[in-house]
């Protein structure tokens, strides 16, 4: 009797069957997380948008006491003098305009002046 008691409480081991090994991959991320990266990307898209984008190619044409007169410039108060006008200022004359502004722009901040 003892060795069939002996016999019945010892089980046989049982082994599981053979799987293959299937390496951990990352779980998807939660809804929360997947919406914090969302809003983070959409943060940095409009961050990245609003930041300002040279809208020409901006050469420097004239350099005034270290304050830069860019072909754009001139360009633009061409385009303004010619809509005020109604024709087209030489080159030249805008450029000596712009030279003219900004030395007084440089005195005026030279002696504290302020436009009222």
């Amino acid at each position: 009797m003892r060795e069939t008691m002996n016999h019945a409480m010892s089980s046989p081991v049982r082994y599981a069957p053979k799987t293959r090994y299937v390496p951990q991959t990352r779980y998807l991320p939660t809804t929360r997380a997947a919406a914090r990266r969302l809003v983070l990307a959409l943060a940095a898209a409009v961050v990245c948008a609003a930041a300002p984008h040279p809208a020409h190619a901006q050469h420097v044409a004239v350099i005034v006491n270290g304050t830069p007169i860019t072909t754009y410039d001139i360009d633009q108060r061409i385009k303004f003098d010619t809509l005020a006008s109604h024709k087209p200022p030489a080159r030249q004359d805008v450029i000596q305009e712009l030279i003219d502004e900004k030395l007084k722009v440089q005195v005026g901040k030279r002696y504290n002046l302020e436009v009222t």
